[in-house]
């Protein structure tokens, strides 16, 4: 098969959407004349690419290579044709971004109009969902992580951090015993959050000291607006991000535990490939997210990271009797 990128274009949707419909609308063409145009790519080189399932179309055995590389080449020449018309590096085309649902939905979301009004030429296409995204083999431009990143093949660029908060509706409080350190939490029923690896293991650091607790309860979830939600409604004690729990702990729906003990703080970074992040599209986004997402804070902060308001949230909170967990002030 002759070298051409309208070809390369051609598998690589296919191969990206799974299906005829998706690689049409990806292309902007007909499916049915993609269809014909497929079948005369693999008529032309004497074997099939893909194979029909009742779910889309799959590499056929033996192709997965071929494409994978076909793919790598469209995205190449791709980059290399914005390259030569933007001419001074001016943002343009497609950028995917992938975030976890619950972070997206609340930081991204709310600033891609401003970002797409200063770049019009650029399209974001966002995926939010709870996974960590292969961005080696999945046709992803930037990935929002929180947590460890330990990938030596990608790179990252901090955008923020976020801390780890213990919470609890205040009617279970009232059934359980007093929890006064975090040990307690041993025999109480918690709620895991399936973000991180290891979800039934909270470590906690007071000053010199440091306490990993190995915690049980009635609800594993990979959703922490689901945690937060069981929470609320006094199913068990949940270890949330702070952007998720800090409005329920200033209207007094949530009481955050053990102010006194520092919870596990989280690295928000945004992941890119080497390749992708030479793109101008995509440094443009990375730019634009670094400046408006706050930049790390001191790790004696009392502020939470993500509210402009925490301080008076914190201070408008009813205070908790002294023989009771405290409400966190930051």
């Amino acid at each position: 098969m002759p070298a051409h990128p309208e070809r390369f274009a051609v598998l690589a949707a296919i191969l990206r959407e799974g299906t005829l419909a998706g690689a049409a609308r990806r292309l902007g063409v007909g499916k049915a004349g993609l269809s014909k145009r497929l079948a005369a790519i693999e008529r032309e080189l004497g074997l099939p690419l893909f194979e029909r399932t009742p779910r889309g179309l799959r590499p056929a055995e033996g192709a997965r290579s071929f494409l994978d590389t076909v793919a790598r080449l469209a995205d190449e020449l791709t980059e290399a044709e914005e390259r030569l018309r933007s001419g001074c590096g001016r943002p343009r085309g497609r950028v995917r971004i992938n975030a976890a649902l619950d972070f997206g939905r609340r930081h991204i979301v709310p600033l891609l109009p401003e970002f797409l009004r200063l770049h019009p030429e650029v399209e974001v296409e966002l995926d939010l969902e709870d996974r960590y995204a292969d961005l080696l083999h999945e046709d992803i431009d930037v990935a929002v992580r929180i947590g460890r990143f330990a990938d030596s093949a990608l790179r990252a660029r901090q955008l923020g951090t976020s801390r780890l908060f213990v919470v609890a509706a205040p009617a279970l409080l009232a059934r359980l015993p007093a929890l006064a350190s975090p040990e307690d939490l041993a025999g109480a029923p918690c709620l895991r959050y399936r973000y991180g690896r290891m979800p039934e293991v909270w470590d906690f650091r007071c000053g010199e000291r440091t306490v990993r607790v190995r915690v049980r309860g009635p609800l594993l979830a990979n959703n922490g607006e689901a945690i937060a939600a069981a929470a609320r409604a006094g199913l068990g004690i949940a270890r949330l991000p702070d952007f998720l729990v800090e409005e329920d702990v200033a209207a007094g729906r949530l009481v955050a535990l053990f102010p006194d003990w520092d919870g596990e703080r989280l690295d928000i970074r945004a992941v890119f490939t080497r390749e992708r992040g030479a793109r101008p599209a995509v440094r443009a986004l990375l730019d634009f997210l670094a400046a408006r997402l706050r930049p790390p804070r001191p790790s004696n902060t009392t502020e939470r990271p993500w509210t402009s308001s925490s301080s008076e949230a914190a201070s408008s909170a009813p205070p908790a009797p002294s023989s009771s967990p405290a409400t966190a002030t930051g």
